[in-house]
Order: structure tokens, then sequence, then C-alpha cells
């Protein structure tokens, strides 16, 4: 278990170290500490690794990418409860509330890589070795800060300011022009509102000017971001 403990916390102190490390470095980093207990996931954009209501068996790491976590309403409709990057780590929550299931779908944005470790090893980890608990408080200090300002931002603006939100994050620090390529169906569940009210607003920014489209893809060129940047802007100093 010692020798399992000093890997995770060499993994866990990578992923919060907050400096830029490139996939294919990421890769081969994890590789190098990959076990019977430690299994390292490079997945594709688009990827479920979790399910909605399946049997809570892993703790996942999310050492480099971005994902986004879907919920279900009663009936059933989706919603993209938020699009997180940085170190995450699934299933958490649940296995220390002693839950037996996944609260909700997790999905690649992006290709990403994850470290996966059964659910009962890694309790034993955090109840064993400090530095682990350390930086799981830690994780979980910044994941209830960040759920709590996402959903007070979230609702203190307009689906449509949380659009241009939304776009602005697309092209940051992307060559222009960029495409969006995402799916509307995705956008739309993202800012809780229906397809015709988000085609309505895509109408709205391309007659203004703010955006451009090309068949399904909205494109983003320099002068249209100076424009995105400014409405983004003038939101965040409301």
């Amino acid at each position: 278990m010692n020798s399992f403990n000093d890997s995770l916390k060499k993994i866990l102190n990578f992923s919060f170290s907050n400096k830029y490390n490139s996939f294919s470095s990421t890769r081969a980093f994890l590789q190098h500490y990959s076990s019977d207990c430690i299994q390292v996931l490079a997945l594709k954009e688009n990827s479920i690794f979790i399910d909605h209501n399946s049997e809570l068996e892993y703790i996942y790491i999310l050492v480099h990418g971005t994902t986004y976590v879907v919920n279900y309403t009663l009936d059933g409709r989706r919603i993209i409860a938020d699009t997180l990057t940085k170190t995450q780590i699934f299933g958490l929550i649940e296995a220390v509330n002693k839950a037996d299931y996944y609260n909700s779908t997790v999905i690649t944005l992006s290709k990403a890589l994850l470290v996966k470790i059964e659910r009962d090893i890694f309790l034993e980890a955090i109840y064993s070795d400090i530095a682990i608990s350390s930086y799981v408080i830690e994780y979980l200090a910044y994941f209830s800060t960040h759920s709590i300002e996402h959903s007070r931002y979230k609702s203190a603006i307009s689906p449509y300011e949380n659009l241009i939100i939304y776009l602005y994050n697309k092209a940051l620090g992307k060559r222009l022009p960029h495409r969006v390529k995402d799916n509307k169906s995705f956008i739309a569940d993202s800012l809780q509102i229906n397809k015709r009210t988000l085609y309505r607003y895509l109408n709205k920014l391309t007659d203004e000017g703010i955006i451009s489209r090309d068949r399904q893809d909205i494109i983003i060129s320099e002068s249209n971001f100076k424009k995105i940047e400014e409405l983004f802007n003038s939101i965040n100093n409301m």
C-alpha cells in the first residue's frame, strides 16, 4: 500500500502543481506510475467515462483535458451542469458519502488523460495518509467554491449573456479565426435553453456582426473576438 500511496502522491502533486504540461509529456509521466492499482486512460473527445446511476466502482482523476458534467431532470431532460478543466476527482464526493452510484454522467469535451483507481483503494489511501488527505481537502475546498460561484454567476445573468461568455471561452487563446463546432444541442443544454431560443440568439449575433456562420459552425474572427471580448467585459463589470 505504501508504494501505491507514494505513486498517488506524486500524481496528485503533478496534477495540482498548476504547471502547463503537454498531452504527450503528461501521458509519459502518468505511464511511469501505471500499475495494477493505477490505470491510465487516454480518451478521445466525447468519450463517456462515468454514466449516471451506474455502480460506483472507481475514482477518476482528471489530469489533462476538459470534461462536462451532465445531469437529468425528473422528466428526462438533459442539463449540462458544468464544464470542468484543471484537476478533478470524479466519484470522490459520492464515495465519501457512501453512495453506491454515480450522481452524474461525465463526458470528455477534448481529448483527456485520467487516472482510474478502485474506490476502496482510494478511500483507504485518504484515511491512512495525511498528505493524500491534504490534497483531497484542497480539492474539495476548490470544488465547493467553484460550485457556489458557478451557480451564483450563472443564475445572475441571462442565457444570452451566458452564450457570450461561452463563445468568449471557446475562442480565448485560440488561433483566429476559430471554428466552434460544438453540437447545438450541447450548447443549448449547457445554457439550459431550447434549440429554438439558441438559434434566435445566434441569428442576433450574426446580424450584429459579432459572429459569422458556415453551415453548422460558428466562426469567430479577430474582429468578432474583439466585439465578444467587449461584451464579456461589460457583463463582468455589471
